[in-house]
């Protein structure tokens, strides 16, 4: 504390009002007169005093101020306020006071600067917008998810706002344009955040459109799906599709061009333009991986679309005409593909489908080339596998639909080859007599037993000696044909007569195969 400061003479000495350092005894009774303030001027100025600056008070002391320097020539004004006067009980001034929680309400019941109105404004909005950036690019959230964080966020800063100007209100701030902020504020990032809730499906429209045309095509289709569209009429996801398939096959990737557009077909046949674009996008497909890569084409998957494409409404003449060259092409060469790989049977299906596509044609002539080479290996594949029957109708189709190749004129030689043809006999009796075993191409004779000779003739175009010790016969050459089998014992000739019909009984040989007649009862031969 600085010394007080001497009173200058002509100061009266009011009550309460402490003495000056120095000056003791009673103040004077009876009315005061009227202060008179000193006048200020500065040391050493025209009709000041000739003095020092007044000593620096001492500490515990009052405090009354010097008197105020004026510049040259300036008056004194009567009434100039007084300095602020020491406390007459500690002889010192002392500033008031608040507590902290008096102050925070001191402050939310006045106007917030504009700076801060301005701050928790835009500070509001940056952090819903700083959430939905992070989730979206930081955390890999698609366009919606990251509104729905965003959203819950800014509905959180809206309640904030309306619990803020509800206190601030019972605090005392009731002004119309607080409450018009207030409100402003919370409906705006109330809307804000209800707007990240509610509008989900157009955001992820939105993104999918957007990835779309950046040529993500998976994303975008999975964003659509998202977006609600789910049923075979999706246009979107179906046209996404077709740019998804047309994009691989300008990369020559056929195989996965032609799923991308088989997704539109089989998932989304109600989608419109994009089914009819789906159709021609994978005829091209097609078209170019069987002129570029045809050892890796699936022809069966190709031939059977190229089947339904001529089948539907969306493919007219030229359409027709323009598949039947390449589809002609895809017979023949998936049935070289399948001949090659031993599976004849379903070689010679294709090459006769390239015959009958387009007769005449390049590939019908090859088809019919390899036809005849596959109906062959086929019959010898079925003659290794003891199929003989099989091979016979193999070879007999060859002859019959390919005379003019040399595979058709080996097959009919193999069927007028001779055959070995073998048989038994049941209850009979070996006896010195070897019996001899006739086949005959032309044969009569009745049924019954003491038939006159002039109505039994065999021609006995084939003879055998029974094998007595196993009662079996073996004719090791016979042409094909139908015989009559018959045997001449010691004393008779027998011949055997169906049991249904009493005529002769005739037995197939061959063609091509060995022939088992089967046993015949011998009991007569003995």
């Amino acid at each position: 504390m600085y010394p007080a400061y001497p009173v200058y003479p002509g100061y009266p000495m009011y009550p309460g009002y402490p003495p000056a350092l120095g000056q003791t005894g009673a103040y004077p009774s009876g009315p005061y007169p009227a202060p008179t303030p000193p006048t200020y001027s500065v040391p050493g100025s025209p009709g000041s005093p000739a003095s020092a600056i007044p000593p620096i008070p001492q500490q515990g002391s009052p405090a009354p101020y010097s008197s105020y320097p004026l510049y040259p020539g300036y008056p004194a004004y009567p009434g100039y306020p007084y300095p602020p006067q020491a406390s007459p009980t500690t002889g010192a001034s002392t500033p008031e006071k608040r507590s902290e929680p008096g102050r925070l309400r001191q402050s939310l019941s006045k106007p917030f600067p504009l700076r801060v109105t301005l701050g928790l404004a835009i500070g509001s909005l940056l952090l819903v917008v700083v959430v939905y950036a992070l989730m979206t690019l930081a955390g890999g959230k698609d366009w919606a998810a990251g509104a729905q964080i965003a959203g819950g966020v800014a509905l959180g800063v809206a309640a904030l706002a309306l619990i803020g100007t509800i206190v601030r209100a019972g605090l005392g701030r009731r002004s119309a344009s607080f409450f018009a902020a207030g409100l402003a504020a919370v409906v705006l990032v109330g809307a804000l955040g209800t707007g990240g809730l509610l509008f989900s499906p157009q955001l992820h429209l939105a993104q999918a459109q957007s990835l779309e045309r950046a040529g993500n095509w998976g994303a975008a289709i999975h964003e659509y799906t998202l977006a609600g569209e789910n049923t075979s009429r999706s246009t979107d996801i179906a046209r996404a599709y077709d740019e998804w398939g047309e994009s691989l096959l300008s990369q020559g990737e056929y195989a996965s061009a032609v799923t991308q557009f088989n997704q539109v077909l089989e998932t989304y046949p109600d989608s419109g333009a994009p089914v009819g674009r789906a159709y021609r996008d994978e005829f091209q497909a097609y078209s170019k991986w069987l002129a570029n890569k045809p050892d890796s084409l699936n022809y069966s998957n190709a031939i059977a679309f190229f089947n339904t494409y001529k089948a539907s409404s969306l493919c007219d003449a030229n359409c027709q005409s323009a598949i039947i060259p390449v589809e002609l092409q895809s017979e023949y060469q998936y049935g070289v593909q399948l001949a090659a790989a031993g599976q004849y049977t379903e070689a010679i299906t294709q090459f006769v489908n390239a015959q009958t596509l387009a007769p005449g044609s390049h590939y019908a002539h090859l088809a019919y080339q390899a036809a005849a080479e596959a109906y062959w290996n086929l019959g010898q594949q079925q003659l290794a596998g003891s199929d003989c029957a099989d091979a016979v109708i193999s070879y007999q189709a060859l002859v019959s639909n390919y005379k003019n190749t040399p595979q058709a004129q080996t097959a009919a030689q193999a069927l007028a080859a001779p055959v070995s043809v073998s048989g038994s006999f049941d209850n009979y009796t070996p006896s010195s007599y070897d019996p001899v075993v006739y086949l005959s191409k032309t044969a009569h004779a009745p049924a019954g037993q003491n038939v006159p000779a002039s109505e039994v003739y065999f021609s006995d175009d084939y003879s055998t000696l029974l094998d007595q010790a196993t009662s079996t016969f073996t004719f090791p050459s016979v042409a094909p044909g139908s015989y009559a089998l018959s045997a001449e014992g010691a004393n008779d000739t027998v011949w055997w007569t169906s049991t249904s019909t009493n005529q002769l009984i005739f037995s197939q040989v061959g063609p091509l195969c060995s022939t088992q007649l089967g046993v015949y009862d011998a009991s007569l031969l003995n």
